[in-house]
């Protein structure tokens, strides 16, 4: 027998005993909390014993007492205190009985609370044996915050439920600890991307105010870099619309053939095309699928962009759309310089070039 599922049936016996006797103690507390509101008391003497069989067969002894009742008769009792500790015959013991049903009685010594005392200690050590694993978790629930998602559940322990529990919400926090680094990085990126024309704008209208005699030509300069400024903040911003609008998931969703976004994008960046000397050519078949229009288009712009801007003079670019197994397919091919292996993972990120 391997030591864990040794560990595991100790753990189950020791559950199962303390939950016997607290089960046992507390049915005895409330029988004793009513005799001693109703019954009587009497000094008694164990006469003898009697033996009582359970389901399983095991026979456990218990003492039968004598006392005068309050009538002055001489009552025989039974009494609910058994077995290897209690009194002996002879033995002198205080009893609590009801008027109404004398021949059954608790024998009110200190053995039996005793007992009583000990069921409920370790009840009480079962309980927060069982009950330490979800403190466990509630104090690194409350430790964790947006500048600790470091935190982490020990899953340690048999695979049960509390261990199960653990390990998800663990999960949970490394999904949630992505998230934020992706936030962090989405911020840092717009601040940096956003910096830049904003850069130009100003440096180039200081140095237009610098010179107090400016020719036509500097100001149709000046005003010209503005512009492309400019054009680059707007399409900057269009560009974090539709990524925050991406990441907040699809709102709506339609038929879609790649086809026709592919045709899209290549219309748009067919000028930058024709500047770099870069030959687009388009190869679609049919590949309808489920999305959102919109965040389509900008996809395949994207990649056609990309492969026009890192290309070389005079190299090629090809879009082609099929369906391959059953699924839509979209790929852009061009003769720009190959990308590193390690970088390739993070071309999804936003704002990677």
């Amino acid at each position: 027998m391997s030591d864990s599922l040794f560990i595991g049936i100790g753990a189950v016996a020791v559950m199962g005993f303390g939950a016997l006797f607290v089960v046992h103690g507390r049915l005895m507390r409330r029988k004793v909390e009513h005799l001693r509101q109703v019954g009587r008391r009497a000094s008694a003497v164990v006469v003898s014993y009697e033996y009582k069989t359970d389901a399983d067969g095991e026979s456990t002894r218990y003492p039968l007492v004598q006392f005068s009742a309050p009538d002055g008769h001489l009552v025989t009792a039974h009494t609910d205190f058994g077995g290897d500790l209690i009194p002996k015959i002879g033995d002198h013991v205080d009893v609590l009985f009801d008027p109404e049903r004398p021949e059954e009685a608790h024998i009110d010594s200190h053995l039996s609370d005793t007992m009583n005392r000990l069921a409920g200690v370790i009840g009480w050590a079962v309980a927060g044996r069982l009950l330490a694993p979800l403190k466990r978790i509630t104090a690194t629930a409350r430790r964790v915050s947006e500048e600790r998602l470091g935190e982490r559940i020990p899953a340690a322990g048999p695979h049960d439920e509390l261990r199960e529990l653990g390990e998800t919400l663990n999960s949970m926090l490394d999904r949630l600890a992505d998230s934020f680094d992706a936030q962090r990085r989405f911020v840092a990126n717009a601040s940096h991307e956003l910096r830049s024309p904003l850069t130009v704008i100003r440096s180039e209208a200081e140095v237009a105010l610098a010179n107090p005699e400016p020719d036509l030509d500097e100001l149709r300069g000046m005003a010209a870099s503005v512009v492309q400024a400019s054009r680059r903040t707007e399409a900057l911003l269009a560009s974090l619309l539709i990524l925050a609008r991406s990441q907040r998931g699809l709102v709506q969703s339609g038929p879609v053939d790649l086809a026709d976004t592919a045709a899209a994008a290549a219309e748009l960046t067919a000028d930058a095309a024709g500047t770099e000397s870069v030959r687009l050519t388009l190869e679609l078949e049919p590949a309808v699928i489920e999305g959102d229009r919109a965040l389509l288009e900008r996809l395949a712009a994207n990649l056609l962009e990309n492969g026009v801007r890192y290309n070389r003079p005079g190299g090629f670019v090809v879009v082609r759309t099929r369906r391959v197994d059953g699924a839509a397919e979209l790929e852009v091919e061009n003769s720009g310089p190959l990308v590193d292996r390690a970088a390739a993972g993070r071309l999804a990120e936003p704002f990677e070039r």
